[in-house]
């Protein structure tokens, strides 16, 4: 599952808006869990679960909101504590073996588009940094993760983005930032 990043929206207020998704997986940090990731709704913490928790951890707005759709908040249960942490720590691991390294701190972020892109016109990948280009190849002969990666970025993340600054416009719409 591909979860970038930045899905930007026009909406009514004339402004665009951005939904992240910010995933970290570690190896050999002790005070940091081993899987984080936070989701960020015009770079305001809307949501944030990691590894050492037993429960996601949501603004009030946000958790309005999935109160009234159980379905989406068992997919992103589902997505934080078992998928997500799955996919990420294989990923760690891979990158260790091709790095040739066995033990020490690591750190693997997934946070923008700055290494890999999709491109939604020809459903391949843009290598955008020469070391993307191993993970292009393997990306783009995967067509059914292609689809996937295509539906979630052009209709998934913009309702959900749509159905977030719903319920919590009045929080995103302060002049100072939630802390």
């Amino acid at each position: 599952i591909f979860r970038l990043l930045f899905v930007f929206i026009q909406t009514r207020w004339k402004m665009k808006h951005s939904l992240k998704y910010v995933l970290t997986v570690s190896s050999g940090v002790t005070n940091l869990p081993l899987f984080v990731t936070v989701a960020l709704i015009d770079d305001i913490q809307a949501g944030y679960c990691d590894s050492d928790k037993e429960s996601l951890q949501l603004r009030d707005w946000v958790k309005n909101y999935l109160d009234t759709d159980p379905q989406h908040l068992a997919y992103y249960k589902t997505d934080c504590y078992e998928i997500l942490q799955d996919v990420y720590k294989a990923r760690m691991s891979n990158m260790m073996q091709r790095l040739n390294h066995s033990d020490g701190v690591h750190i693997l972020q997934r946070i923008s588009e700055d290494f890999i892109s999709l491109d939604l016109n020809t459903l391949t990948w843009i290598a955008l940094n020469p070391l993307a280009v191993v993970t292009k190849l393997t990306w783009d002969a995967d067509k059914a993760r292609i689809k996937r990666d295509q539906n979630f970025l052009t209709q998934i993340c913009p309702e959900w983005l749509k159905k977030y600054l719903d319920y919590g416009r009045s929080s995103l719409q302060r002049t100072g930032r939630i802390t």
